[in-house]
């Protein structure tokens, strides 16, 4: 017989028991090893998914949170022109009741302070109280005593051909004043945050209707006690004595700090992760109607001051701190928008500007008094807006300028 071809035998041979065996196992080997690969390249792209599906979930989360801290920088532009349209009305010899219209940006800043102390304090891992307070005190001591400082100076270069002597320029300088009549917030704020720092987390065990009930209980309380009492018991001589006059307007201004304590828990309580976020249209109605209230309650203030002084025997704080409050509420709810977003920046220049704008005003104060038009509404509104964009044009310069950036907070 002949002998078969190559391929032939090749055949035979695959056709074979052993040949079949052998041919079978190598393609389980293969089909195991293909498997095995496709196994792997699923957990590859399963691993992949679930890592870009933490980052976007990450990145959600700080967009959130840089929205809601842009909507408190946009918050502080509004404030800070407030708290510079009471100077200016003051100075330019408006009535109190005009003046009154921009008191609601200290009470602003104020509630701003605690919100954010409790903030600290209530999330999952907050820092140490210790740390806490070097960094407060840090932000909040150091502009004291630094802006105490050069206040001081001028107001000695200012006062010095006068030939006025250092006991009347000193008479109404102090450590809960500084030396100059704003400077009295920073202080106080230091004060409010640290005890909201360790307030907030305490507080957030209870529920929402015990804190909300608590809370507007122990605030009305404050109130009535601080307002009817600790104020007029105060003997002003005696604090201008010792150089501890401001101390009436921590009096007016404690009755805040326990209702913002008590509101800022009980916004992260219903914020808080077992809580549904609302719906971007019940957010805005929110943010709405706090802001109606904002104003309503603005134009009682300054339609109804001379009522509110007659029944209180007082300039009526207490509207402007529920002013400030209700304010906080409107930026906390408004989101992050467009226009939000775009007036941000400025809000991170409010810190400098809240400084600075009485030395600038107290510099161009007689030269404005020339001017026409100086004493109408008109002209403090413009006066007001140039201080501001002045105050803040010199801190972003300032910013930028590396022997001027010891001024910045």
């Amino acid at each position: 017989m002949s002998a078969l071809p190559s391929d032939a035998s090749a055949l035979a041979a695959d056709r074979s028991p052993s040949g079949l065996r052998d041919s079978s196992s190598a393609l389980l080997a293969q089909a195991a090893g293909d498997l095995q690969q496709g196994h792997q390249h699923l957990r590859d792209s399963s691993a992949a998914l679930l890592a870009k599906a933490a980052a976007w979930k990450q990145g959600l989360a700080r967009s959130d949170s840089i929205g809601r801290l842009a909507s408190l920088d946009a918050g502080r532009v509004l404030a800070t022109y407030g708290v510079m349209w009471t100077h200016v009305a003051e100075m330019q010899g408006h009535s109190p009741a005009w003046a009154a219209l921009g008191r609601f940006g200290t009470s602003f800043y104020v509630a701003a302070a605690v919100f954010f102390a409790a903030r600290t304090a209530t999330k999952p891992e907050p820092p140490p109280f210790r740390r806490a307070l070097e960094v407060r005190l840090k932000r909040l001591l150091v502009p004291f005593v630094l802006w105490s400082a050069i206040y001081a100076v001028f107001y000695y270069i200012v006062t010095r051909p006068s030939g006025m002597s250092v006991a009347e320029l000193t008479k109404w300088w102090g450590p809960f004043a500084g030396t100059a009549r704003h400077l009295w917030f920073l202080p106080f704020a230091a004060f409010a945050s640290t005890v909201a720092f360790w307030a907030a987390p305490r507080l957030l065990r209870f529920s929402v209707a015990q804190l909300a009930w608590a809370g507007a209980l122990l605030a009305l309380g404050t109130y009535w006690l601080f307002y009817r009492i600790v104020f007029f018991a105060m003997d002003r001589l005696w604090a201008i004595d010792w150089h501890l006059h401001r101390l009436d307007r921590w009096i007016e201004e404690v009755p805040l700090m326990v209702a913002a304590i008590f509101a800022s828990t009980l916004f992260f309580r219903l914020s808080g992760p077992s809580s549904a976020p609302p719906a971007q249209g019940a957010s805005t109605r929110w943010a709405v109607v706090l802001g109606v209230a904002f104003l309503a309650l603005e134009i009682f203030y300054q339609q109804g001051f001379g009522f509110i002084d007659l029944v209180t025997h007082s300039e009526g704080r207490f509207v402007a701190n529920l002013a400030g409050l209700l304010l906080l509420g409107v930026f906390l709810t408004v989101g992050s928008r467009g226009w939000v977003r775009a007036i941000a920046p400025l809000g991170r220049l409010t810190y400098f500007a809240f400084l600075a704008h009485v030395l600038i005003l107290d510099m161009a104060n007689s030269s404005l008094a020339l001017l026409p038009g100086h004493g109408t509404l008109t002209f403090a509104v413009l006066c007001t807006l140039l201080l501001m964009a002045l105050s803040v044009l010199i801190g972003a310069f300032a910013r930028r300028t590396k022997a001027l950036s010891w001024l910045i907070p």
